[in-house]
């Protein structure tokens, strides 16, 4: 299907969207965010997270995907509702740069710690990262297609690209 004819559902900072195919789930401008894309091949089902924070204790109903502890139950638990098997999941990431240099001592960025956060999550979670485009000081938009499984990355400083 051609990309003119696919559904396009944008994904705020702290939310996280899920869609069948075709469909293509977009997040603009992450800086030191993280988006989490999850793909379930088979069923032709994705879902991403734009993850804001890296860790809360405290629930956050109205913001599901604020923080990246907390932002693969609720996106895995809407891909299943579509069909999606939390055992065949896989996973790319993008984002956690630091765009205004470290000046913290040396201590990790808030967008280190935001993929610390994701990878942990998704370890504890058993899912495997293909790829992924993280670090860095330049901002990213993502867009995942739920059709293909491709996550697009567009950036000022190095182009447009697939991983």
């Amino acid at each position: 299907m051609s990309a003119e004819r696919q559904e396009q559902i944008e994904v705020g900072i702290a939310q996280l969207a899920a869609a069948a195919s075709p469909t293509r789930l977009i997040s603009y401008s992450l800086g030191s965010c993280v988006a989490v894309a999850l793909y379930h091949r088979r069923a032709y089902v994705g879902g991403l997270a734009h993850v804001m924070l890296p860790e809360s204790d405290a629930a956050s109903p109205d913001l599901p995907a604020k923080f990246g502890n907390q932002a693969l139950e609720p996106l895995i638990a809407s891909m299943e509702t579509l069909g999606a098997d939390r055992r065949y999941l896989v996973a790319k990431v993008a984002g956690g740069a630091s765009l205004f240099g470290t000046q913290n001592g040396g201590a990790p960025t808030i967008g280190e710690r935001n993929v610390a956060a994701v990878k942990e999550s998704l370890a504890r979670a058993r899912i495997r990262v293909l790829a992924e485009d993280t670090g860095g000081d330049y901002a990213r938009t993502v867009t995942f297609s739920t059709e293909t499984g491709t996550l697009t990355v567009r950036t000022v400083k190095h182009g447009e690209y697939e991983i």
